[in-house]
This record gives structure tokens, sequence and C-alpha cells, in this order.
């Protein structure tokens, strides 16, 4: 997915900005709000 993409999902819970982890820095796939310490593990589309 194009980042300029990923730039307008927000936390469902604070509506933060959201980081895109992936490998190979991290084990997997994520999206992380870091303010509230929200994941989710990414759907196939962010592969």
């Amino acid at each position: 997915m194009e980042t300029r993409l990923l730039e307008l999902l927000v936390c469902p819970i604070c509506k933060g900005p959201l980081e895109h982890r992936r490998p190979p820095v991290d084990e997997r796939h994520e999206l992380v709000c870091h303010a509230d310490h929200w994941r989710s593990r990414c759907a196939t589309a962010f592969r």
C-alpha cells in the first residue's frame, strides 16, 4: 500500500497517528498507536 494512503489511517480509539511497522526491523506487519498502545496486525493488502 502506498505510504500516503497509510497516512490517512488513524487509531480507532484516540484518532492519533499510526506507525506502520514492518520486517526486517520488526517481526511482523503491524499498525501501532504510541499514545494508547493500540496494535493491529496488518491485512495482506499492507504487505
